[in-house]
């Protein structure tokens, strides 16, 4: 309640005051990658309460901290116990090593200026598809000057018309 709490007051503040949305934009930019200039906070009135707050999950961000610190593209992490029930395991599985299960294709997207995924590690999962013997059903476009919320938010028609075509 209390993260609720805290991003609704961020919010109406960005809405209100100019400093705050000028200082937020920094910020994530500063962690998410991007240009200022280009930040999708500076469209602020597109942005809802809802649309920030519905997007992700405590278990996912629990999620992408264990892969961070495992340094493993792996499932979620139950412990021993919990991995044992939903894995059969006691660590949870590494995706890389079912790429050759794959029967659809699999869009690798990346953006050249993405602090949160680097784009070398998007080409790990290129790769490894590849690797696999799936180059048929792997495709791989990384966009200059494109951050990790732009792809989320941004309303960058070169993006649109890419992966239309991709999926064309």
């Amino acid at each position: 309640k209390f993260m609720i709490h805290l991003i609704s007051k961020i919010l109406q503040d960005l809405r209100r005051v100019p400093a705050t949305k000028d200082l937020v934009s920094f910020l994530m930019v500063a962690l998410t990658g991007g240009e200022l200039e280009f930040s999708v906070f500076s469209k602020i009135g597109n942005f809802t309460y809802n649309v920030l707050l519905s997007g992700t999950s405590t278990k996912l961000f629990r999620h992408f901290w264990q892969i961070y610190k495992g340094g493993k593209f792996t499932l979620y992490d139950y412990g021993r116990t919990g991995n044992i029930e939903h894995y059969g395991t006691d660590e949870p599985p590494c995706m890389l090593d079912y790429y050759s299960l794959l029967d659809i294709p699999i869009h690798f997207v990346c953006g050249e200026n993405d602090n949160l995924i680097p784009k070398e590690d998007v080409v790990i999962h290129y790769e490894r598809m590849c690797k696999y013997g799936q180059q048929d059903l792997a495709h791989y476009t990384c966009f200059a000057k494109m951050s990790h919320l732009g792809f989320t938010y941004s309303q960058n028609e070169r993006l649109i018309e890419r992966s239309e075509e991709h999926t064309s």
